[in-house]
């Protein structure tokens, strides 16, 4: 895996992980390009996605850069994720080009060990189609589907849930 640094969310954060959150959005294969738009709508208004970023625990992945690359003062945030309330991921997102190198899975541990830490004896998410997988890897399961309504058009997602005090994993 590729190194990188791992912090919590900051006000700083705020515009590089809106658009993150866009392309990621826009990438998934999962829905036509209405209801990806209709769901990358929540970062239009930077100040209100940053009120979606601030509560509970937001991690950011930040990729390390060589020393040249690092010389320019930039750094590229190849995920983040939320949990809020402690017992809840609220959000997951890895940009497509840092996908499929485990960023998912780490950030889903971290949270996990983060939400044990609170005492929650289960760990929930609200995943979408394109996420449903990763989750599934990390140990949840699926506990049912709905539709929610987004800028007015419909998305599918699934409930999904791990219990945190199971001492054996039944899979």
């Amino acid at each position: 895996m590729d190194a990188f640094q791992w912090r919590r969310y900051a006000r700083r954060d705020a515009p590089a992980l809106a658009a993150l959150f866009r392309e990621a959005v826009m990438a998934t294969a999962h829905y036509d390009l209405r209801a990806r738009t209709a769901w990358a709508h929540a970062a239009a208004d930077l100040d209100a996605f940053c009120r979606l970023l601030a509560p509970g625990l937001t991690l950011v992945a930040v990729a390390q850069r060589r020393h040249s690359e690092a010389a320019r003062g930039e750094e590229e945030v190849a995920a983040f994720a939320q949990l809020h309330p402690a017992d809840h991921v609220e959000m997951l997102y890895t940009a497509p080009r840092w996908a499929g190198r485990g960023l998912a899975a780490s950030l889903l541990a971290r949270l996990e060990a983060a939400a044990r830490e609170a005492g929650a004896v289960v760990l929930t998410a609200d995943a979408s189609a394109a996420a449903r997988s990763v989750f599934e890897r990390a140990g949840f399961g699926c506990a049912g589907d709905e539709v929610v309504w987004r800028e007015g058009v419909s998305l599918r997602r699934f409930r999904m849930c791990k219990p945190l005090n199971a001492t054996q994993d039944f899979r």
